[in-house]
C-alpha cells in the first residue's frame, strides 16, 4: 500500500523502481510510524501531566533544572531525559 501511494504521489510507471520513493518523500515505515506516534502521545500526556508519573518523572522540562535555566532551550519548553 506504501508503495502504492508514492508510485501515485510521484507519478512513477509500473516499471519504475519504488525503493527509493518512501526515503525521498520522508515517509516512515508502518513499524517506525506507529513508534513515533506513540512516543508523542506520551510525551504530550506527560507534558500536560496526563501521564503516569513513571513516565511524568522520566521527562523532565529544562527550565525546572537548577542551573539550566540560563539555556536558550530553557525558554523553548524543551525538556531533559535522564541517562540511564
Amino acid at each position: 500500500m506504501l508503495n502504492f501511494a508514492a508510485r501515485l504521489v510521484l507519478g512513477l510507471r509500473p516499471r519504475d523502481h519504488v525503493t527509493a520513493a518512501p526515503i525521498d518523500l520522508h515517509w516512515l515505515p508502518v513499524a517506525a510510524r506507529i513508534e513515533f506516534k506513540l512516543c508523542t502521545l506520551l510525551v504530550y500526556q506527560s507534558v500536560t501531566d496526563n501521564a503516569p508519573t513513571y513516565i511524568n518523572d522520566m521527562l523532565q522540562p529544562v527550565s525546572g533544572l537548577d542551573r539550566q535555566t540560563i539555556l536558550r532551550s530553557a525558554s523553548e519548553g524543551d525538556l531533559v531525559v535522564p541517562g540511564t
